[in-house]
């Protein structure tokens, strides 16, 4: 596997002063994590909210001070931007949230898998332009790095949303079903 060489991002938070005027308050490096106990994948969270739409009047500058019980991916009614460097060839958990997430492509390249695809005969959907993005709805998806060499670097905003209600064919029957949140690891 390639050496991690990805360069330490930086964080922002911006407030007001005393005078009401616009300040960097925090500028620092963004703190990185394993994404799961003993994954190589590395995660770096941004910010996140407790509730949408969020309240900009504190000055707050550690997301722990604003949400201070134990967090995952997803806030409930809030939202949460993070950082993913996912390694050469690795793959991410198989996995449905329910939100809307804007993941957009860093570095590297991502493949996105759904239920339709098969990783066997590679028909995720590869992007592997900086900037491009991926607007997932709530459905089951993984990413693949299909690189050998190069980590893959994605930003994801994900917003808290309901969850998925189709309408599915069942023995020959019409039936609402609510697709839940969940990880099959």
């Amino acid at each position: 596997m390639e050496h991690y060489n990805l360069p330490v991002a930086k964080r922002v938070i911006t407030g007001h002063n005393d005078q009401g005027q616009s300040t960097a308050i925090v500028v620092e490096d963004a703190v990185m994590q394993q994404f799961v106990p003993g994954s190589d994948t590395k995660l770096t969270r941004y910010w996140m909210t407790k509730e949408t739409p969020a309240s900009n009047d504190d000055q707050k500058t550690d997301f722990k001070e604003v949400i201070p019980q134990r967090f995952g991916l997803v806030q409930p009614n809030g939202s949460q931007a993070c950082m993913i460097d996912l390694p050469p060839g690795r793959r991410s958990p198989n996995h449905r949230t329910s939100s809307i997430d804007y993941v957009i492509l860093i570095s590297g390249s991502l493949t996105l898998f759904l239920d339709t695809d098969s990783q066997e005969d590679a028909t995720g959907t590869t992007i592997s332009v900086p900037g491009s993005i991926v607007v997932q709805r709530g459905t089951r998806h993984w990413w693949i790095n299909p690189s050998e060499t190069e980590w893959a670097r994605y930003v994801a905003i994900m917003i808290d949303a309901k969850p998925v209600e189709l309408e599915v064919e069942k023995d020959g029957k019409k039936e609402a079903e609510v697709l839940e949140e969940g990880f099959n690891l």
